[in-house]
């Protein structure tokens, strides 16, 4: 009996432990950076770290924001950015939403799984979706449009943002096209709350490996191509925005430090995909213009 109470209170101190990782995980404001490059052949890039809101300005009528997955440090972050942006949105500059790790695998998977609860049953918002919404409001008094690439989990902060925009009744937000990689969150669902908030004028992207069990699995998601040989962890973190050849040295990010190489990830890239490019998501419901039958 006391052996049994004994192993009762180690697994509700480990279940507070990771409780706790998770809230944290959840309340804590996120850090805004900015990652953006000279030329739109993605170099002469550097990062600007702890963008404050009132330094946002849209570019070209656009403002992009990278949501980072599970298991990236800050620096990986904005790899992420890099591997996931076209040379333009670089050029312009692209913000990355950063979620670093809780730096146990343990509570990590447990954080993912509860999302994927709150995004399934449509409760829960966390600091990063605030600042998603917050980035659409600043694109919206601005004149202009929230693009969002997220990769993996960080396709759960967009989700929330979606949730309270359709919440508050929008049908004017300020979205423009969400692009979702290896994406946890089923990439219909997301073009149907995006379809909604904007009366049909914004658009939904998504690519997924055919090896990615993250997208196929937990999102549902189609297969948009990628080399079946693949092992599923290199098909899950070899997402690209665009074409990527051998004359770009990736990552150009002075002071950024990556896991990889710059050849060994231009390796896992081609070897995996050559071109992980998102396809259109069409919504499953036509909004009603005004002036039309319902």
């Amino acid at each position: 009996a006391q052996q049994q109470q004994g192993d009762n209170m180690l697994l509700i101190n480990a279940l507070t432990v990771v409780g706790d990782k998770i809230y944290r995980r959840e309340t804590t404001g996120k850090r805004l950076d900015q990652v953006q490059c000279e030329t739109a052949n993605k170099e002469s890039c550097s990062r600007q770290e702890g963008v404050s809101l009132d330094q946002v300005r849209a570019v070209n009528g656009k403002i992009t924001a990278i949501n980072n997955g599970m298991l990236n440090t800050e620096d990986q972050a904005a790899i992420v950015a890099y591997m996931q942006s076209t040379g333009m949105q670089l050029q312009d500059g692209v913000l990355v939403v950063v979620n670093p790790k809780i730096n146990d695998v343990i509570s990590e998977a447990a954080w993912v799984a509860w999302k994927k609860v709150e995004q399934v049953f449509g409760f829960g918002t966390s600091s990063a979706g605030e600042l998603n919404l917050a980035l659409q409001a600043i694109a919206a008094s601005q004149g202009a449009k929230l693009d969002t690439n997220s990769h993996s989990a960080g396709n759960f902060a967009v989700d929330e943002m979606l949730r309270k925009l359709q919440e508050n009744g929008a049908t004017n937000a300020a979205v423009g096209t969400v692009t979702m990689f290896g994406s946890p969150v089923n990439a219909q669902d997301t073009a149907d709350k995006v379809n909604a908030v904007t009366s049909g004028q914004g658009t939904t992207k998504q690519a997924t490996h055919v090896n990615d069990f993250v997208g196929a699995l937990f999102g549902g998601n189609a297969p948009t191509g990628g080399n079946p040989d693949i092992g599923a962890l290199n098909a899950h973190s070899s997402y690209t925005g665009e074409l990527v050849t051998s004359d770009k040295n990736t990552p150009q990010l002075p002071g950024v430090k990556d896991l990889l190489a710059p050849n060994q990830i231009q390796e896992r890239i081609n070897g995996s995909w050559g071109y992980s490019k998102p396809v259109v998501v069409p919504p499953r419901v036509k909004p009603t213009q005004e002036g039309e039958a319902k």
